[in-house]
C-alpha cells in the first residue's frame, strides 16, 4: 500500500512538471512568434513576379543561351514549381521589385541545393552581380550567415521602386547530402527578419547545449561513483544530443567551420550519427527497463533495429548518403515507436522508475511530432515548432537523469531495508547462538564424562585387541599344528593370567575331540566333555556360571574353532570372574583365526606331500622325454647320408619348441630316386613326437620296399597312421608333402605349407599344395583327395620346403615373419651354396623373434639342381 501511494505521488509530481513545461513552451512560442508577423509584413514589400523555370537534365545549359531563348522557360507560380524526376540542375528566372518608398535589403534563398548561382541584372539588362552559395560551400565563403539548417541565401539590395531581374542556377545531388530538395520555391526574408531568426536560433542552441552539457557533467560524476551500466548509454545519448544541437544548426567550433570540407563532412556523418544515437537510446532502454528478462520478444525486436542502424555507416561509406538519410529517418521512427511501446509495457508491469522513463521519452517524441508537423504544414512555423525537437531532446535528457536518480534512490531504500532486516536477523541469530552454545556446553560436559568412561573401556579392549592381532600375525607365520597349539596356549594364558586355558581338537569331523593343550595338566578335563560337545553340536559360544561351596563362583567360556563349515575344536577358559561381552567377542574372533591357521597348516602338509610326489613324477617324465628326444634326433637324416647324395645339393635344419617336437622331415635315396618328405604334426610334445616317429618309420618302409608312386605311398601311410591314432585315442593329424627327384624331374604330392620353386636367377614362384591332399590321419581314406604336381628342374633351379614355425614366428609386437620376408632372403642368397642359404634364413628368423621364446617347431629343407648355370 505504501509503495502504491508513493508511486501515485510521483506520477502527480511528474504531471505537474509536464504541465508547467507545456505552459512555458506555449508562452515562449507566443512571445517569439510576435516579431515574425511584423517581419513578414516587411518582407511583403518585396514583390516576386514572372517566376519561370527550366529543367537542365544534362547540366550543359548556359546563361547566354537562356538569355537569347526566353521561350525555353516555363511559367509557374512560386508555390507550384515542380521537380522533374532524374534531373539535378534547374534554371529559374524571376523579377524582384521593391514596392516600398524606402530602400531595403533582403535575403533570398533556396533549401537543400548544394550549389546556387545568382545572376542579378539592372534595369538596363546588364548583369550587376554574380553570387554563389549552396549547402556544400564553405561556411566563411557564404554571403549570408545562415538562420536554418536547410536554407542558403544571398543578399539583395534594392532602392525604392527598383526592379531587378534574377537568373538562378540550382544544382542538387542524390549522393552528396542526406536530404534532397523538394521544391523550386524561393524563401524571401528581410535582412532584419533574417538577423532576428538567427538570434533566436543561437539562443535556443546555446540554451539547449548548456542544459545538455550540465546534465552530461553531473551524470558523469554520478556514473563514476555508482558504476551503473545504464549511465554509460545515458551519457552516450546526452553526448550525441549535445553534438547534434551544434551540427544541426551549423554552429561549430571555429577551427572546424573554417575548414573547406566541413559542410560535406557534416552531411556525411549525419546519418551515421543518427544510427549512433539510436544505438544508445535502444541500449539505454534495454538496460534501464530490463527488457531482456521482462519482455524477450521486444528485446529481440530492439536488437534487430540495432543491426539495421549499424548498416547506415556502411551505406555512407559507399556514397549512398541520401539513401542512408532516408533509412535513418525510417529507423528513427521505428525506434521511437518500439521504445514507446516498451516504456508503456514497463509502466503497465509496474517496473520501478518506468513512469519517469515514459514521460521523458514522451517529451522527445512530442518534440519530434511538433517539428515534423510544422514542416508538413500541420502546425504554424514559429519559435516553438521550429525548435520543438531541441526542446524535447533537452527535456528528455533532464528527465532521464531524474529517472536514473529515482532508480538509485529506490535501490538505496531497498538496500537500507535489506540491511535493517539483516541486522535484525543477525541479532536473532546471536540470541539463538547463545542459547545453543549454553546447551551445547552442557551436552559436551555430559559427553565428555561418557567418553572418558568409554575411552577407559576402549583402552582395555585395545590392549586385548593388540595382543590378539599380534597372535593372529604369529599364527599366520606358523605352518605346523604343534607350534600353532603351543603358541595359542601361551598367548591366551598371558592375556588372561587368572584363567585356566584348554584347547580341544579333533583330527577329522567324525573323531572325538582330544585335549591338545592345557595350562594345568593336573586338572581333569572330564568335567568339560559335555560343554565341549555342546559347542561342537551348536557351533556357538557357550558360557557357564557355577556357584562353589565356599561362596565363590566359577565362570567358563567356550568358543568353537571352525575349519570351513565344520567345528573341529573348542577353546575353553575357566576363571573366577565373569567374562564380559567384549571378552566373548575377542575370544570368538581368536577362535576363527585359530581355525584358519590350523586349516593352513593342514594344507601346507598336504601341499608338501604333493610336491614331493610331483618332483618324483617330473624326474620320471623328464627322463622319458629325454629318451624320446634322443630317439627323434637319432632317426633324422645324418650329414653323412645327405652328403652321399650326388644328384642334388641338400641342406636341412630342425629345432623343436619342446624337448620332443612335432615337425618331421626325412631324406631317402632309393637307386637314383631321391625323396624328401616334410610334415607338421598338430601340437607338439611327446604325443606329437611319437606320431612323427611312426610317420618316419612307416614312410621309409613304404618307400624302400614298394615301387609304387608317391600318391599310393601317402594313401597307405594314412591308413596305417589313422589306425594307430584311433588305438592311441589321440585327436591328432599331420600335414605332409613328399617331393621325389629323379634326373631333372620332380614330383610333389600331399598337402603341406606352400612350396617355393626358385629358378637359377633367384626368382621364386609359390606352389600351393592345398589341392594335393588332406592332412594324414584325419580321415580313414584320403585317396580321392591325393594328387601330384610334376616339374622339370634346370641347373641352378631348386625347391624350398619349410614348416609354419618359420612363416608364423612372431616378434615382441606380435608381427609374423611371413612368406614375403622368407622369399626375399632366399632370393638374395640363392647364388650361394644351400647350407649358406639355410643358415641365412634361420639367422634372419632369429633376428625377427629377438629375445622372445620359440613357440613352435622350426624346420627348413632346401634342395638345388646341380650343374653349371649361365
Amino acid at each position: 500500500m505504501v509503495r502504491q501511494l508513493g508511486l501515485a505521488r510521483t506520477c502527480i509530481r511528474i504531471a505537474l512538471a509536464y504541465a508547467l513545461c507545456l505552459i512555458a513552451l506555449v508562452v515562449g512560442a507566443q512571445v517569439a512568434a510576435a516579431p515574425l508577423t511584423e517581419l513578414q509584413l516587411e518582407a511583403a514589400q518585396l514583390t516576386l513576379t514572372d517566376f519561370d523555370y527550366i529543367a537542365d537534365p544534362t547540366g550543359e545549359l548556359t546563361l547566354d543561351a537562356l538569355q537569347s531563348d526566353s521561350q525555353a522557360f516555363t511559367s509557374a507560380a512560386q508555390s507550384g514549381a515542380a521537380l522533374v524526376p532524374g534531373t539535378d540542375v534547374y534554371w529559374l528566372k524571376y523579377q524582384l521589385r521593391n514596392s516600398s518608398a524606402e530602400p531595403g535589403r533582403w535575403h533570398i534563398g533556396h533549401e537543400w541545393w548544394i550549389h546556387i548561382d545568382f545572376y542579378l541584372f539592372d534595369s538596363d539588362g546588364e548583369m550587376s552581380e554574380h553570387i554563389t552559395t549552396g549547402q556544400l560551400h564553405p561556411y566563411p565563403d557564404r554571403p549570408v550567415a545562415h538562420y536554418s539548417t536547410a536554407a542558403t541565401a544571398v543578399p539583395v539590395e534594392l532602392a525604392a521602386g527598383e526592379t531587378t531581374l534574377v537568373f538562378a542556377r540550382l544544382q542538387a545531388s542524390s549522393t552528396e547530402l542526406y536530404a534532397y530538395p523538394t521544391t523550386l520555391a524561393a524563401n524571401v526574408l528581410s535582412e532584419a527578419e533574417s538577423s532576428k531568426q538567427r538570434s533566436v536560433m543561437l539562443r535556443v542552441v546555446y540554451l539547449c547545449a548548456g542544459v545538455l552539457l550540465g546534465t552530461l557533467i553531473y551524470n558523469l560524476f554520478v556514473y563514476l561513483s555508482t558504476r551503473d551500466h545504464s549511465y554509460v548509454y545515458y551519457l552516450g545519448i546526452v553526448a550525441c544530443s549535445l553534438i547534434f544541437t551544434f551540427t544541426n544548426f551549423i554552429e561549430l567550433p571555429a577551427f572546424i567551420a573554417q575548414h573547406d570540407d566541413a559542410p560535406r563532412w557534416i552531411s556525411t556523418i549525419s546519418p551515421s550519427g543518427s544510427s549512433l544515437y539510436g544505438f544508445f537510446i535502444i541500449m539505454f532502454t534495454r538496460t534501464f527497463l530490463n527488457v531482456r528478462e521482462n519482455f524477450p520478444v521486444l528485446d529481440k525486436i530492439l536488437l534487430g533495429i540495432i543491426v539495421g542502424l549499424l548498416a547506415l555507416p556502411v551505406l555512407v561509406f559507399f556514397g549512398q548518403v541520401l539513401l542512408a538519410g532516408n533509412i535513418s529517418a525510417l529507423s528513427g521512427l521505428i525506434t521511437m515507436v518500439m521504445v514507446m511501446i516498451t516504456a508503456i509495457a514497463s509502466v503497465w508491469k509496474r517496473q520501478p522508475s518506468a513512469v519517469y522513463f515514459l514521460i521523458a521519452f514522451a517529451f522527445f517524441a512530442v518534440g519530434i511530432f511538433i517539428f515534423l508537423g510544422s514542416q508538413l504544414g500541420l502546425f504554424p512555423k514559429n519559435n516553438l515548432t521550429n525548435y520543438a525537437m531541441q526542446y524535447g531532446t533537452s527535456l528528455e535528457a533532464v528527465l532521464f537523469s531524474f529517472a536514473l536518480g529515482n532508480r538509485i534512490n529506490l535501490l538505496r531504500r531497498e538496500n537500507e531495508s535489506s540491511q535493517q532486516q539483516l541486522i535484525a536477523q543477525m541479532t536473532e541469530n546471536e540470541k539463538l547462538q547463545k542459547e545453543w552454545t549454553s546447551r551445547l556446553e552442557e551436552k559436551v560436559e555430559e559427553q565428555t564424562r561418557s567418553l572418558s568412561s568409554t575411552n577407559q573401556e576402549l583402552s582395555e579392549q585395545n590392549s586385548s585387541l593388540f595382543a590378539v592381532n599380534n597372535l593372529s600375525r604369529e599364527l599366520s607365520a606358523q605352518l605346523t599344528r604343534p607350534k600353532i597349539v603351543e603358541l595359542v596356549g601361551q598367548r591366551i594364558q598371558a592375556l588372561y593370567p587368572g584363567s585356566q586355558v584348554r584347547l580341544f581338537l579333533a583330527s577329522d569331523r567324525q573323531a572325538p575331540m582330544q585335549t591338545s593343550y592345557a595350562s594345568n595338566e593336573n586338572d581333569s578335563a572330564a568335567s568339560l566333555d559335555a560343554l565341549v560337545a555342546r559347542v561342537r553340536d551348536t557351533g556357538t559360544v557357550v558360557k557357564h556360571q557355577q556357584a562353589l561351596a565356599d561362596g565363590s563362583s566359577a565362570s567358563t567360556l567356550a568358543v568353537p574353532i571352525r575349519r570351513g563349515d565344520d567345528v573341529s575344536g573348542a577353546l575353553v577358559l575357566q576363571g573366577e570372574s565373569r567374562y564380559s561381552e567384549a571378552s566373548e567377542n575377542l575370544i570368538g574372533a581368536l577362535g576363527a583365526n585359530i581355525g584358519t591357521a590350523l586349516s593352513n597348516a593342514s594344507l601346507f602338509e598336504e601341499t608338501t606331500a604333493l610336491n614331493r610326489e610331483l618332483q618324483a613324477e617330473n624326474v620320471r617324465i623328464s627322463a622319458e622325454l629325454s629318451v624320446a628326444a634322443k630317439i627323434q634326433q637319432m632317426i633324422l637324416p645324418t650329414s653323412d647320408e645327405v652328403s652321399r647324395i650326388s644328384q642334388l645339393q641338400l641342406a636341412a635344419f630342425m629345432v623343436p619348441a619342446d624337448e620332443v617336437g612335432g615337425d618331421y622331415y626325412d631324406i631317402l635315396q632309393v637307386g637314383d630316386r631321391v625323396t624328401v618328405a616334410i610334415g607338421d604334426v598338430t601340437g607338439h610334445g611327446l604325443a606329437s613326437g611319437v606320431l612323427m616317429m611312426q610317420t618316419q618309420i612307416a614312410l621309409r618302409a613304404l618307400l624302400e620296399n614298394s615301387a609304387v608312386d608317391d600318391v599310393s605311398v601317402l594313401g597307405k601311410l594314412n591308413q596305417s597312421l589313422y589306425r594307430n591314432l584311433q588305438r592311441m585315442q589321440e585327436d591328432r593329424n599331420l600335414s605332409l608333402s613328399v617331393v621325389s627327384h629323379q634326373g631333372d624331374q620332380v614330383s610333389i604330392s600331399g598337402q603341406h605349407e606352400d612350396i617355393l620353386l626358385i629358378d637359377q636367377n633367384g626368382s621364386s614362384t609359390i606352389i600351393d599344395t592345398i589341392d594335393l591332399g588332406l592332412p594324414v590321419g584325419l580321415e580313414a581314406n584320403i585317396d580321392a583327395y591325393l594328387d601330384t604336381v610334376n616339374l622339370s628342374l634346370k641347373a641352378g633351379d631348386g625347391i624350398v620346403l619349410y614348416t609354419d614355425g618359420i612363416t608364423e614366428a612372431e616378434n615382441a609386437e606380435g608381427v609374423q615373419y611371413g612368406m614375403d620376408r622368407l622369399r626375399q632372403v632366399v632370393e638374395q642368397q640363392w647364388r650361394n651354396d644351400v647350407q649358406h642359404i639355410v643358415d641365412s634364413v634361420i639367422a634372419d628368423v632369429r633376428s625377427h623373434i629377438g629375445s622372445g621364446p620359440v613357440v613352435d617347431d622350426v624346420t627348413l629343407v632346401i634342395m638345388k639342381q646341380p650343374g653349371t648355370t649361365h
